[in-house]
């Protein structure tokens, strides 16, 4: 547990203001998120482009207000396994679409750092 709240922190600290405006999403309009505070479309988007996606642990969603066409950027913080074993941290962001709660994923960017 201490290492999840650890990556978590350390994850907030890499990002700094790269991702501006963005904030918790703890309300998300008409596309809730689920419990963990997870968004399932960006989940199902990501975790195929994973080599052990089992290691996936969400860390951290986070949404803008709504533009005048409909649309919220949104950005999740998420750990990892790549194939050399080593847990590292990613940040996948792109659109999330209010009709449907769809998600356009733009990218994923990992961070610099590791977690052993």
């Amino acid at each position: 547990m201490l290492f999840v709240l650890v990556a978590a922190w350390a994850i907030k600290l890499q990002m700094g203001s790269n991702h501006g405006d963005l904030a918790l999403a703890s309300d998300v309009g008409s596309c809730p998120l689920l419990e963990d505070g997870t968004n399932a479309d960006m989940v199902r988007l990501v975790k195929p482009t994973l080599l052990f996606p089992a290691s996936f642990k969400h860390v951290e969603t986070r949404v803008e207000p709504t533009d005048a066409s409909g649309v919220r950027r949104i950005s999740m913080d998420y750990m990892a396994k790549t194939g050399s074993g080593i847990t590292t941290g990613s940040n996948a962001y792109g659109w999330l679409k209010e009709d449907g709660c769809s998600v356009i994923l733009a990218g994923i960017e990992a961070f610099k750092f590791d977690f052993r």
